[in-house]
């Protein structure tokens, strides 16, 4: 992961919906726990990346750095083709 060669611990939350995944050096969050209770709770991060959640909006301050990398116009299936294209250049934006 490109967090954790950076020297970040890297925390991954699921959704609830998702498949189990076994990130490697990752440390898991409670899928069934909402995004948002950490901005309730006043527990920030660096950085809260996500492929497109309504958790890391505006309203829900959760880090310092927030971006959901494919744009609500591109989440659908006509559009997956270009997902990773777009994910690479808005984790490369990121870390400049």
């Amino acid at each position: 992961m490109i967090f954790d060669r950076k020297g970040f611990k890297v925390y991954v939350k699921q959704h609830p919906r998702e498949a189990d995944i076994n990130y490697l050096n990752a440390r898991m969050l409670p899928r069934t726990v909402p995004i948002e209770i950490f901005s309730l709770l006043g527990i920030n991060f660096h950085y809260a990346v996500s492929l497109h959640s309504a958790g890391i909006q505006d309203e829900f301050v959760i880090a310092k750095i927030q971006k959901n990398l494919v744009p609500l116009k591109y989440f659908d299936a006509d559009h997956f083709h270009l997902w990773e294209d777009i994910v690479v250049k808005g984790l490369d934006e990121m870390m400049e």
